[in-house]
């Protein structure tokens, strides 16, 4: 809600990345508020679902959705 306002009835949406290295860098940038970590499947634990995939007989491998986010991890946690 707080990237949404209605403003002359239209709708305006502050669509700018909130990703920052550093609680001061955010600052910086106007962003006061600590942003959540991308949640996704470690590697590891991808590999191992991979490795059992066969033998549960599922059909097919489905590659993991967590694959397509894992560059947006940030390595410390939870990001600012």
């Amino acid at each position: 809600m707080r990237d949404c306002k209605v403003v002359n009835g239209q709708l305006v949406v502050d669509a700018r990345s909130k990703v920052a290295k550093n609680a001061a860098q955010a600052q910086e940038a106007g962003y006061p508020a600590r942003w959540p970590n991308i949640v996704c499947a470690h590697r590891n634990t991808i590999q191992a679902v991979d490795a059992k995939w066969p033998a549960l007989g599922l059909g097919d491998l489905l590659p993991s959705p967590s694959l397509k986010y894992t560059a947006l991890v940030c390595p410390n946690g939870a990001a600012v």
